[in-house]
């Protein structure tokens, strides 16, 4: 059975593939981080933000009013002070816990990020963009140019290579190995 997608069919099969390019997207992202999961705390700010914050022994209902409230290190980061109460109470002081927790969600961003990379190539951002069409509708429009045909559907592969490699750029190591963005 296929679906609509963008005024064209989408193929069951091509959405199969499509999630399991995008799972391989979080393996690969995962995997260059992985020594990680062997680090200790970081000597930036993780020592102010998990061996001497006091307020991670608060009760429950303290903590989250101080999340809210603090800029400790001089950031304002309330939704990240909540993950790591939820992982303080999980991992305590193990930096392991925390790492992977980062790990999978270096992941599930990487996937996230692959998802408009593949919508790009199949509406296209060259000849149609903007109709709607995919590139079998854009190839009505050119004809059989063998130069073109292979300039559009060689941009799908450039997509999938560019949001495979860029989780790996080394930009990104501080958030998976240190703690705290803080």
């Amino acid at each position: 059975m296929e679906t609509m997608h963008g005024g064209e069919h989408t193929n069951p099969t091509d959405r199969r593939l499509i999630g399991r390019i995008g799972l391989w997207v979080a393996v690969f992202a995962v995997l260059a981080f992985l020594p990680a999961l062997a680090c200790d705390f970081v000597n930036f700010d993780d020592n102010q933000n998990f061996h001497l914050n006091h307020a991670l022994d608060y009760p429950l209902s303290r903590k989250l009013a101080w999340a809210w409230m603090t800029r400790l290190v001089h950031v304002y980061q309330p939704l990240a002070w909540m993950l790591i109460i939820a992982e303080h109470a999980i991992w305590a002081l193990k930096p392991m816990g925390y790492h992977a927790v980062s790990l999978l969600l270096h992941g599930a961003v990487a996937t996230a990020l692959f998802a408009p990379h593949n919508g790009f190539a199949q509406a296209g951002d060259a000849p149609g963009h903007g109709t709607g069409r995919t590139l079998r509708g854009d190839r009505r429009r050119y004809g059989d140019d063998p130069f073109l045909r292979s300039s559009l559907e060689g941009r799908g592969c450039r997509l999938v290579v560019g949001s495979t490699l860029s989780p790996q750029h080394p930009v990104h190591d501080r958030g998976r190995v240190g703690l705290s963005e803080g």
